[in-house]
Parts: structure tokens; C-alpha cells; sequence
């Protein structure tokens, strides 16, 4: 299973930064390194050394969301304190892996604290952030003598270029919300309401294996105030029905207008 990322690019970036490492605070960026897509308090750490080997800084609260897109590469540490129990020794294969990560929590830690360590035990003096590194708490305390520069834009670049996965990705995302489209179409009809069109698009979408980005459905005048969703607007005989809507799957999202009369 390859990352969604490209790990030869990211270490031509870092040693051209004349940096060790990179550190993810965002959930775009986490997500861009480790697959992991539940955003609040998860970091990512990646070295140049070995850019294909991220780790994952993550809740203990939310190391079950690590199923949802498994990479074995990343090494997930999760941090903080959450109770679990665990009635079986033998355990099915996904409740072993939550057994297993929750028996790693560095408890009463926090995520800068964790990532310091990281750092630290690869022998990391100097890293770039996508966020400043007081938005990272416990880091710099944790690690005194580690320099950490703000480079958002580093990993912009980088999510430019976008790798297989990700193409494959965002060309199923625009495929599922044109087939939700086309699906939907079928309740616009005399006395439809705006809300029962938008609900007939977002069951198209969950049934196809993705999340609602946007659901706009605007009927005749509504279209010309924008996107805003006005329920009770119904379609009469000839009316204009315009659609903005979009889909996210695996974390990558489409955005596509259509417009019926």
C-alpha cells in the first residue's frame, strides 16, 4: 500500500529547506502524511531519513479512527488518557489493533510532548511546521534545542503535485457526485420541494461510500441568491433547478454545478 504522498519530493523538499523533519498540525496535512482523517489533536512527524515512515501523534480518544484508512508504514503513537476494556484475549483483528495501540498511550502526555520525543530520538535539531510553534503545546518546553521554522506554504507545494492515490481518489469523488446527480434528478418534479431534491442528492452520495461536501439546490429565483438553501422553494413547470454541490471521499472532495429545467 502506497502513502498518499510521495516520499522521494518530500525529502528533496526538506533537504532543500536545510531541515531533518516536518510536522503536520492541520488535518489536510495530517491527512497528507498518515491517511489519518479525524480532525482536533492529531500531529503527524515526518523525517528525511526515512520520509516514508510517518508517525501519527494521535488522541487517545480517536485510535479507532486509524481503521478507517490503515497504512502500515505510519507508526501511531496515541497520547493523553482514555479508558477502554477489553473483555477477550483473543480478539478479531481490528479489535487486536485498537488493543494494541491503546496499550502504547503515553498517558498524562500531550501531543507537543510526544512529538518531541519523536524528534528527538531520531536526533532532530531542526524541523518546519505548518503552524507556529506555540500552536503546539508542550513541543518547544519538551525539546528546548529543537528549532522549529513556520513554513505553511513548504507543504502547500508539496500537496500540489498530487500522486496516483490522490488522483484516483479525487476522480472517484467527481464520479460519485455526478452519479448522485444524475440519481437525484428524478424527484424534480411539479411540487418538489428544494429540500426533498438536496435529500434525494445526499442519499445518492451516502450510498455510494461518501460524505456530503455540499448539498445546494437552488430552485428559479433562489439560484441568484447563491448557495443558500431556502426548503420550502418548489418547482413549477418550467422551472431552472441549479445544482452546486460536491461529495468528499477518503478525505478528497469534488465540487461540480449543474443546472435542469
Amino acid at each position: 500500500m502506497a502513502p498518499l504522498y510521495e516520499p522521494a519530493r518530500v525529502r528533496a523538499a526538506l533537504e532543500e529547506a536545510g531541515v531533518a523533519a516536518m510536522v503536520a498540525t492541520l488535518p489536510q496535512n495530517v491527512l497528507y502524511l498518515t491517511r489519518f482523517r479525524k480532525a482536533g489533536g492529531a500531529l503527524a512527524v515526518l523525517s528525511a531519513k526515512e520520509p516514508g515512515r510517518p508517525t501519527l501523534v494521535v488522541p487517545a480518544a480517536n485510535i479507532d479512527f486509524v481503521l478507517e484508512d490503515p497504512d502500515p508504514s505510519v507508526e501511531v503513537i496515541p497520547y493523553g488518557a482514555f479508558y477502554r476494556y477489553f473483555a477477550e484475549e483473543d480478539l478479531p483483528e481490528r479489535e487486536a489493533t485498537v488493543r494494541r495501540l491503546h496499550e502504547g498511550i503515553r498517558w498524562g502526555q500531550g501531543a507537543g510532548e510526544v512529538a518531541a520525543s519523536v524528534l528527538e530520538g531520531a536526533g532532530i535539531s531542526a524541523a518546519i511546521s505548518d503552524a507556529p510553534v506555540e500552536a503546539i503545546p508542550g513541543l518547544q518546553d519538551a525539546a528546548p534545542g529543537l528549532q522549529v521554522s513556520l513554513d505553511p506554504d513548504l507543504f502547500l507545494r508539496l500537496r500540489m503535485v498530487k500522486s496516483p492515490e490522490e488522483v484516483e481518489r479525487l476522480r472517484t469523488s467527481a464520479r460519485i457526485t455526478e452519479e448522485a446527480i444524475a440519481a437525484s434528478v428524478d424527484a424534480i418534479r411539479p411540487g418538489a420541494t428544494q429540500a426533498e431534491i438536496a435529500a434525494a442528492y445526499a442519499g445518492a452520495v451516502v450510498v455510494r461510500g461518501a460524505g456530503i461536501r455540499a448539498d445546494n439546490v437552488s430552485i428559479d429565483e433562489g439560484a441568484a441568491l447563491g448557495n443558500v438553501n431556502m426548503p420550502e422553494d418548489r418547482v413549477r413547470e418550467g422551472s431552472i433547478v441549479r445544482y452546486d454541490v460536491g461529495a468528499i471521499y477518503r478525505g478528497y472532495a469534488s465540487d461540480i454545478a449543474r443546472c435542469f429545467s
